[in-house]
């Protein structure tokens, strides 16, 4: 059996989302699915004309809508969702700076008063001038 293809209204604005337009051959009694082709599986029970084409068309369209909707708004929020990773990961690798250099500045001032008891010890002292 032959599939009747159909073509895209070009006065419908949205052309990408245009599924739907005016029949080339057929009985009639077929409905067209996003690829053109047509389905007798959108036609009433009596097949005697296309009741549900409509309701199809408009829902289809309004899905198809909502899809690339959803993909922008998708990635808009990926690429927010990035941006606040990046700035989490920078304010993360600051606070990792000052409390590796808190730790170190820790460590220097209990080698510094362990080296001055050993000093004290053998009767020695740091040089400090004092104003």
């Amino acid at each position: 059996s032959t599939y009747p293809r159909f073509e895209v209204s070009a006065s419908y604005p949205f052309k990408e989302f245009a599924i739907f337009g005016h029949w080339r051959g057929g009985s009639g009694k077929e409905a067209a699915s996003p690829t053109g082709l047509v389905s007798p599986l959108l036609t009433n029970a009596s097949g005697s004309d296309l009741c549900t084409w409509g309701r199809w068309r408009n829902s289809h369209a309004r899905c198809l809508w909502q899809m690339t909707l959803s993909q922008r708004r998708n990635r808009y929020a990926t690429l927010r969702m990035q941006d606040t990773m990046g700035q989490e990961l920078a304010l993360a690798n600051k606070q990792l700076l000052m409390v590796r250099q808190a730790a170190l500045h820790q460590l220097f001032e209990k080698e510094h008063r362990q080296y001055q008891q050993e000093l004290n010890q053998m009767g020695k002292a740091f040089y400090v001038e004092r104003l």
